[in-house]
């Protein structure tokens, strides 16, 4: 039961963090709720930077309820659930929500697996190698806002700020995240389909960037000495993400996106094995049914 809990929040935190997917500034009409399922399936590092992934199929309810300063939904894989605080044509400001995989080191005397240090291995496991003997890393959630804007029909910059904590574990801090990017959007702000290049660049204070890339000098071997990590950029993602609506009750989600250690502050941590990584992930949502009251959105 821990174990499915755990790829349950792996496989909903891919899209959640990595493959964030079309968002819309244009006022449109949509069913004020509406019930379905859907699975989601992905390939995605346990820690940008690692070369230890997860990999997983996972069902899910489509849970979604929209007003006009509201959409909360199981199923969005940029998020959970909106907040504007406001919203025009070109501009949002928003609540934001986003998250980190929690991962569990192996222990010191674990068996090494093949590849533990190529950075071009790709080592599908739950346990982290790299880690071993290390305090697991938890499950953590961000929250902040979010000012999102559109010159253009075809170009979305966003700009988030989020204070992240431990999930499951009293809450504890993870730092803050700063993580500007922009999309374009090569099919503009219609809803039904969408083709984006999308790039983000996060940064993270002292607290994140040492919560996922220090070492402690009680958690030092031969092989990964002491490291105290500093604030400042930690990894650019970018690539390629799509929305597609064949049917108005069938919505496929996907995307194949890079996270670009290189020249990060972070980079030099000896838990960088791979300082470039990447997330695959495909979802597939069935609506059953929905309202006929629509409500305005954005």
């Amino acid at each position: 039961m821990k174990l499915k809990l755990k790829l349950f929040w792996v496989i909903l935190l891919v899209f959640l963090s990595a493959v964030g997917a079309y968002q819309t500034t244009l006022a449109d009409q949509d069913s004020r709720w509406e019930i379905g399922a859907g699975a989601v399936a992905a390939h995605t590092p346990h820690y940008f930077g690692s070369n230890h992934y997860y990999q997983g199929i996972l069902p899910y309810p489509v849970l979604i309820y929209r007003s006009e300063r509201l959409a909360a939904q199981t199923v969005d894989p940029d998020k959970f659930g909106q907040i504007f605080i406001f919203n025009n044509e070109d501009l949002l400001l928003e609540l934001d929500f986003s998250g980190r995989f929690p991962v569990t080191s192996a222990d010191e005397q674990s068996q090494t697996p093949k590849g533990s240090v190529n950075d071009n291995t790709q080592i599908i496991q739950e346990k982290n190698y790299t880690r071993r003997g290390m305090d697991d890393l938890p499950l953590a959630g961000f929250v902040g806002g979010k000012i999102s804007w559109s010159p253009i029909s075809y170009l979305l910059i966003e700009v988030p700020i989020l204070k992240g904590f431990t999930i499951g574990s009293g809450f504890k801090n993870v730092g803050y995240i700063f993580s500007p990017g922009f999309e374009i959007r090569f099919l503009g702000r219609q809803r039904e389909n969408a083709i984006n290049i999308t790039t983000i660049f996060t940064h993270g204070d002292k607290v994140y960037n040492q919560t996922y890339y220090g070492v402690k000098k009680e958690e030092t071997l031969d092989e990964r000495p002491a490291y105290d990590a500093k604030a400042g950029l930690s990894t650019v993602t970018y690539g390629l993400t799509f929305s597609w609506t064949p049917r108005p009750q069938i919505k496929i989600i996907g995307g194949y996106v890079f996270h670009n250690l290189n020249g990060s502050v972070v980079e030099d941590s000896p838990l960088v094995i791979s300082p470039l990584t990447r997330s695959v992930g495909f979802a597939f949502n069935y609506t059953f049914i929905e309202s006929n009251e629509l409500v305005e959105v954005w």
